[in-house]
Order: C-alpha cells, then structure tokens, then sequence
C-alpha cells in the first residue's frame, strides 16, 4: 500500500509542476503558423531575416466595389478611420515624399545622358532640353530653378518614377486611395501596413477578425457591397486556424476512437481511465520539453504530435495486458517494451539532426512523451491494477487468434520465401515509380477563396514586383551605391534581351556622394560657360550657389529606403546590403553565372532557396533514417541473432516500401513529409517485430499488436484528410505501412526458432 501510495503520488507531483510550468510560460511564447517559416531558410540567418522583416509581409490591400464614386469614397474613408492601428499607404504620403526628396536633390541628380553630356561640355544640348521641359510641364517646385535651372533632376526624377507611373497605369490618387475602374465599374484600392508580425496568432486573429467583421457591418449599410483582399495576414491567420482546427478534430476523434476501442475490449472504466491518464501524461510532458526548449512552437508540430496517441496506446496495450497475466509475464514483457522504446527514440532522435525546426520539435515531443508513457507503464500499471482483474472481448481474442493461425500454415521455408517476394517486388515497384518534389510551394494548399482575392487585386492593381530579387552586399554605404551602378550594364542587357522588364535600384535614387560633388563640378563649369550665361541670362535666374549639404539614403522615399538593410552582427554578415527589386525576370544559369563572377551580387529567391534547403534537409534526413535502421538492426542482431535481424530487415522493407508506393500509384510525388511517415512506420514495425520476437506467445502478442495499430491507423489515418498536403501525405503513409506492418508481422515466428507458441 505504501508503494502504491508513493507511486501516484510522485505521479501527481510531476503533474502539477509541469501544469504550473506551462501556465507560467505559454503565454509568453511566440506560436508560429507559417508552413514556409517552418522550412530552412538561407545559409546566413541575416537572409532569413530580411526575408522575414520585409515590409512587402506585412502589407495588406483592400478593393472596394458594386458602389458608386461617392458612396465608394464614403465607405473607404470610414474604413480607414476605423483603424488607425494601420498604417495608411497614401497618394499624399508619396507625393509629399516624392516632392521632399526632389527638393533636396535638385543639382545632385542627373540621368546618364545628362551627365555624359556634362563631362563632353555639350552645353547647348543641355540648355535646349531644359527649354523643352520649361514649355511642356512646369518643375515639380517653383524655387527648383534656383537649385536646377537646366531642370537635370527633373528629368532624372521622370526617368526614375516612371516604373511607379507603370505599375499603377490604370489607377488614380485620389483623397487617401487610388481609384480606377474594372469592366466599367468603379473601386477603390487601399493600401496599408501591419504594425504587427502576420505570423503572429496571438495578434494577427484578432486584427483579421475585426477587420472583417468591419467590412460585414459596413455590407449590411451597403448591401450591395463587395470586396476583395490581399496579404500574408489572410494567408497566415487562415493556416493558424486550419492547424489549430485539424489539432483539436484530428486529436479529438483519435482520442474518441481509442475510448471506444477500450470499452469494447475491456468493457471496463478502469483501463479506459489508466489510458487516457496515460496519454494525457505523454502530452502533458511531450508539450513541457517543446515549450522548455523552443521559444516558438510550430503550430504544425503539434500536428504531426498528435501521431504520439498512436504510439504510447501501443505501450498502454501491452502494459494492460501484459498484467492480466500476472507477475511473471508482466516482467518477460518488459525487455521487449524496453527494447521497442529503444528502437523508436533511436529513429525519433534522427530528427534532432536536421536543420528543420518543425522536426526538431516533433522530435523533442515523442521523445519526452514515448519516455512518459513507458515509465507509467512500467511503475504505474503493476499497481493500479490487479492479475485477471479485466476481461477481454472474445470477439479481439478470436480476431488475433485467427491472423495468428492463418500465418501459422507456413513453415520456415515458405516464410522466407514469402519474404524475398514481398521484398523484391515492392522494392522493384518503389524503383520504378519513384518521384520526388522539394517545392515548397506544393507543401502547403492554399484556400481557393483566398487564391481567387489575389488573383483579382493583381488584375486591378497590376504588376508587382517579382518575389525574387537581387542583394548586393557592401562594408560601407558608398560602396554599396557603387556596386549598384556596376551592375546596371548588365541589367540593361537583361532587360534588352528580354529577360528582365524592370528594376529598382537604390542607386537610380541616391547617387554617391562623389558622383553629386562631380555633378555640380560639372554644372558650375556649364553655368560659368557663354552658353551657360546666356541661359541663364534668358531665364533671369542667377548663377547656382554651389552645394555642399549631399542627400543621403536619410532622403530617400520610404519605399526605396525599405530595400536599404543593415544586417544584425552575425558570421559572414556583410555590413551593408541593398535589394534590387525585379519584375518579370527570367534569369537562368548563364546570368547567375555572370553575377557569381561580379563577387559582390546575387540573386535570391526565398521559395527556391527555401526549397533547395529541403532537398538537402530531405537528403540528410535520408541518411539518418538508414543510420538508425542500421544501428537497431545491428541491436537486434546481437539480441537475437542474426537470422531474425535478416527476417526484420526483410520485413520492414516490405512495410516502407508499401507505404511509399501506394502514395507513388496514387500520382503523388514524395516529399519530405513521407520520409517523415517512413520513420514512424519503421518505428512502430520495429515495435511490433520485437514482441513478435520475445518470448510470449503469439496469440497474446497480436492482441496488443493488432490493439495498438487500430488506434494508431484511426490517429494516422485521419491526418490523411488534412487540407495540408504535407501532412495529408505523412498520414497516408504511415496508415499503409501500419496496415501492412500489423498484417504480416505474425509471419516472423515462423522464421529460424521463433516460435513461441507454449512457452
């Protein structure tokens, strides 16, 4: 009684820390929900970083429509005086940004024509240009012509924006929105930016639900209404909910199945009570190591997590059973639960080893859960319950008794030949179909409503930017300016050969300061010249003071100041790095070849970045899942010998094989997800092998196999209906290489001297 006391409560102890721990730090921990952020990014965390601070992530665009003008107007201004937690993206704000910096960069600015002009003194040209200019449009301010009389900046200013004049081509600025029309009806774009990280759930769910039910109420004032949205917002909150949705469905229906399955073998509250004690432990514990060592759980992790009720309902099984039957075989039974525990953390670990966060997680969960689990087993179960206290359903036993006998009509012979066909043939197969995919873009279904909101704010707004783009890395600010006017030949012949409509540069902005003081060297030569005195003398301007305050990057527009970015202090970091934004560009090996020689440039696009790293992350994974199946054949080689290693080696292919191939003869390519789902189904075909091989007789054996792979195939098997195709992938893998597993697992008594009916 005092063991018994003792046991439950260190039980209870353990329970109540951990629940006070998780109540003490969940609310502070940061719970991410983008499947990309999931994956390896770049080498350097710095372009990580600037991929994930990107102003573009946290931008948002709103189009109104099915109004008139004015009510339009009306609905969008009190849309925006709704939430001033937004920052509004105006026509006003660019204009008044776009008129400061042309103050300030009067004289310091010229285009390329200008300035080759300026150094071969072809002043005339110079001064019959500014009078085209002064007879057509006036200058942007009147005191430009006291800073710029030949109105060099002007023009440079037309030539740079002329790519924003574009990209907005079919919209105009109006009070705070740019309007326009689409198939002849009116709307309106807003344009704002997140003051929040759209990953951030905590934040971004109640930001996204009170903007939409603004828009709702604002329908109901206007029924005829409609809208459409744009944003990783929507994106990132639509796959937090789905992931939280599919936890709560998908854990909630395996939890139900497994009470259901208990009570109809036990027909009793007590085991049903012990397990979900068991399994909630294992979760309990499971949740504690991630939180303890993660600062951001993956909502996704948890996902895949959900697979441990399938796992640790195998050891609960055994331990339930296993006590019926007294003292004795209780503790024969222990060395194969041990032995299985082994196997399965020795696969789990593998996953410590890859640069993927997401599996890390995973891992770090079942190991601390499958850990639970079995010590509750082992201290718990001798305790809480009683030799041949519980009766099992006749209708289980007579299932297992009747796989059992069937497997039992092979002998040896026939056994290794059923092998060395099943082997062969599904490896030949495997071999055949096999097709892999390390697109990210394919990792992760996006909601049809949302695809079709994108697809037509990119008709109303035009096109964007390319979501690949060029760095340029530098020590100093300078140098960076400078390396950007190194590439522009090469972007002018990219763009002439059709490879590239269009570029923004830093550079097409902010001149280096050496090139505005060679500037207004040149300028105040050209005013000091008989036709620069007689210009001016025309004018009735006097000659330009010559200036000496330069623009800085301080000047710049917000928007050209976004692609300006100073990475945080880290190992190979370079000091300063600029983005060259890109549309409609197609450039091949040739031109990264070209840029690779250049040292200093190159191009970076985040989902073949982030899909290359899985491709790696896919090979290593690869390599460890051999690793640990060599090393746990090895183990049971020397527990067993060699013969039944041979027999289990042959039978897990078997189980792999069929679980990759029915994902191969659907028309799906593998994934680094079902490398995931191969590694669970080798470890619960190696728990099943190993009582198979212990010393306790089949018929009790396949009770608790054939138990625990039920539940295991309901956990598994309702992840294969995930909206997420990663995950959908991981569940039908390992629901085929369970059932395959369960199957044929009898057939390895009937191997070497493994029969161990009587003992």
């Amino acid at each position: 009684m005092k063991k018994t006391t003792l046991i439950w409560s260190c039980w209870l102890a353990l329970v109540l820390l951990c629940s006070a721990y998780l109540s003490w730090q969940l609310p502070q921990r940061h719970w991410s929900s983008s499947i990309t952020a999931a994956f390896p990014g770049s080498d350097a965390d710095w372009q990580r970083d600037l991929v994930a601070n990107h102003s573009a992530n946290r931008q948002i665009r709103l189009a109104l429509t099915g109004l008139s003008e004015t009510q339009l107007a009306s609905v969008a201004a009190k849309f925006q005086q709704q939430n001033p937690q937004l920052r509004w993206i105006t026509p006003e704000q660019h204009w008044q940004q776009l008129q400061a910096y042309y103050q300030g960069a009067a004289g310091l600015i010229a285009t390329e024509t200008a300035s080759q002009q300026l150094a071969g003194q072809q002043y005339q040209r110079l001064a019959d240009a500014a009078w085209q200019q002064l007879l057509s449009p006036l200058p942007l301010a009147d005191n430009m012509l006291e800073r710029d009389p030949l109105l060099l900046s002007q023009a440079a200013m037309q030539q740079t924006a002329s790519g924003l004049s574009q990209q907005f081509h079919a919209l105009t600025p109006a009070a705070g929105w740019l309007k326009g029309k689409f198939e002849n009806e009116p709307f309106v774009l807003l344009h704002a930016e997140l003051a929040i990280d759209p990953f951030d759930s905590e934040l971004a769910v109640p930001l996204h639900a009170m903007l939409l039910q603004q828009l709702h109420v604002l329908q109901q004032q206007y029924p005829e209404l409609r809208w459409q949205h744009s944003g990783l917002l929507f994106h990132a909150v639509k796959a937090a909910s789905t992931a939280k949705a599919e936890m709560s469905w998908y854990g909630g229906l395996s939890m139900l199945a497994i009470v259901l399955l208990l009570w109809w073998v036990f027909a009793s509250a007590k085991p049903l009570l012990l397990a979900v004690i068991t399994l909630g432990s294992a979760a309990l514990a499971g949740l504690v190591a991630v939180v303890w060592f993660f600062e951001s759980p993956h909502l996704l992790a948890f996902v895949f997590a959900t697979t441990l009720i399938g796992v640790a309902i195998d050891y609960s099984f055994h331990g339930l059973l296993a006590v019926q039957q007294g003292p004795a075989f209780f503790r024969r039974m222990l060395p194969g639960l041990s032995l299985s525990l082994l196997s399965t953390l020795l696969g789990y670990a593998a996953l410590l080893l890859l640069p993927l966060t997401i599996l890390n997680q995973v891992a770090v969960f079942m190991l601390a859960g499958l850990t639970a689990a079995y010590l509750m087993v082992c201290f718990v179960y001798p305790v809480a319950l009683e030799q041949q206290s519980l009766q099992v359903a006749a209708s289980a036993r007579r299932g297992a008794n009747l796989l059992v006998q069937f497997w039992q009509r092979f002998n040896r012979r026939q056994a290794w030949m059923l092998f060395g066909i099943g082997a062969m043939f599904s490896a030949l197969l495997f071999l055949l179909l096999v097709k892999f995919s390390d697109d990210v873009r394919g990792f992760n279904q996006l909601d049809p409503t949302l695809k079709q909101h994108e697809q037509h704010m990119l008709k109303l707004s035009g096109q964007q930017w390319d979501n690949k783009f060029l760095l340029v890395s530098a020590d100093q600010s300078e140098q960076l300016l400078e390396r950007e006017s190194q590439l522009r030949p090469l972007l002018q012949a990219w763009q002439q050969q059709g490879l590239l409509r269009d570029w923004q540069a830093v550079s097409d902005w902010l001149p280096t300061i050496s090139a505005q003081q060679q500037l207004q060297q040149q300028l105040q030569q050209a005013y000091q010249s008989a036709v620069g005195q007689q210009f001016l003398q025309q004018l009735g301007v006097a000659v330009p003071l010559p200036i000496s305050q330069w623009l800085t990057a301080k000047d710049l527009p917000d928007f050209v100041q976004q692609q300006l970015y100073t990475p945080a202090a880290d190992a190979g970091a370079p000091a300063k790095v600029s983005l060259i934004l890109l549309r409609e560009s197609t450039l091949g090996k040739a031109q990264l070849a070209q840029l690779s020689q250049l040292g200093f440039a190159q191009l970076f696009d985040p989902i073949e970045d982030a899909s290359a790293k899985v491709a790696g992350v896919r090979h290593q994974l690869s390599i460890g899942l051999a690793t640990a199946v060599v090393v746990a054949i090895l183990l049971l080689g020397w527990y067993y010998g060699v013969k039944r290693a041979f027999a289990i080696t042959l039978f897990l292919q078997i189980a792999v094989c069929s679980a990759l191939n029915v994902s191969l003869l659907l028309g799906q390519a593998l994934t680094l997800f079902h490398l995931v789902g191969v590694l669970l189904v080798v470890a619960l075909a190696l728990d099943y092998a190993i009582f198979f091989a212990s010393k306790l007789e089949a018929a009790e054996v396949q009770l608790a196999v054939g138990l625990s792979a039920i539940t295991s195939m309901l956990a598994f098997g309702m992840l294969a209906f995930s909206q997420t195709p990663v995950i959908a992938g991981f569940g039908q893998t390992i629901l085929t290489g369970i059932l395959v597993a369960v199957l044929t697992a009898p057939l390895i008594t009937r191997i070497g001297n493994l029969e161990t009916q009587g003992r």
